[in-house]
């Protein structure tokens, strides 16, 4: 795949992102007026959030793994395992410029025991490593992306990764206007 290819798949991540972070978003809406509507107290009402420990921002965290990219930059990765599902859907949330893994604080929260979610934090943000070449560019993080998903081909299989794997190069060359 071409450097510019690349960037077309990070394009196409962000597009995926924003329509599954606006997905769980209505979702939570939905549930919070159908209570409301019903006469009951909405799951997340502030009289009901807990106060615990792990309600604090940033404090909700899983054993990290590294996933290594092509120029040796370590990922930091976490990963909430669906507990009652091995075939649930995953969730991937990668977080934008100049933001960390916490942002999916409330999410992770949210989400934790119905789906698999993974999270990781871009080169140079959170606990990840800087580049040594100081490379943040489109590119580089779009390598990182593809390194990424192959660390998940590792994890969960290489059908479910492949296929997302698939769809962003199918994706990238439509950007390009080449077909397959």
């Amino acid at each position: 795949m071409s450097d510019s290819g690349g960037a077309g798949v990070v394009r196409w991540a962000l597009r995926v992102g924003l329509v599954a972070g606006g997905a769980v978003a209505t979702t939570a809406v939905r549930r919070r007026v159908a209570a409301r509507s019903a006469g009951r107290p909405s799951d997340d009402s502030p009289a009901e959030l807990p106060s615990a420990p792990e309600q604090l921002l940033g404090s909700v965290h899983r054993t990290p793994t590294t996933v290594v990219t092509s120029d040796g930059v370590g990922l930091r990765v976490e990963i909430e395992d669906a507990t009652d599902d091995p075939g649930a859907p995953t969730i991937v949330f990668v977080p934008g410029f100049c933001l960390n893994m916490n942002v999916w604080h409330f999410q992770r929260l949210d989400l934790r025991g119905s789906v698999r979610c993974v999270f990781y934090d871009q080169r140079g943000h959170g606990d990840t490593e800087w580049s040594r070449e100081l490379d943040y560019s489109m590119e580089a993080m779009a390598d990182d992306a593809l390194a990424f998903v192959a660390g998940l081909q590792r994890k969960f299989g290489p059908t479910r990764a492949s296929l997302m794997h698939r769809r962003a190069e199918r994706r990238a060359d439509r950007d390009q206007g080449r077909h397959r």
